[in-house]
């Protein structure tokens, strides 16, 4: 399945907002799983991912001592972020972003 540019971009986001970490580390790494964010140079857009898929180990999967704190930086700036924009849409009566 190929996925648009869109698909792509959001993906790239969800990865950059550390929540593929998350999703990874609360749920997946200790059953033995992992979201894999898959890149291929060659395409015309190698900056973006062209898969997002689950995949698997018969361990759980543990990171190294130190490893989580630069993507637990950009998850909480992220949440930060959505936060205030969910402040400012309901502050003005708006309702969800």
């Amino acid at each position: 399945m190929n996925l648009s540019i869109e698909q792509r971009e959001k993906i790239a986001q969800f990865q950059a907002d550390g929540l593929v970490w998350l999703v990874n580390t609360a749920v997946l790494h200790p059953r033995g799983l992992a979201l894999a964010v898959t890149f291929d140079t060659e395409d015309e857009r190698p900056d973006l991912p062209v898969c997002l898929q689950i995949v698997g180990s018969d361990e759980p999967w543990i990171f190294a001592p130190g490893e989580q704190a630069d993507v637990l930086e950009r998850y909480e700036r992220a949440e930060a972020e959505r936060e205030a924009r969910w402040t400012d849409w309901l502050s003005i009566g708006k309702g969800a972003p």
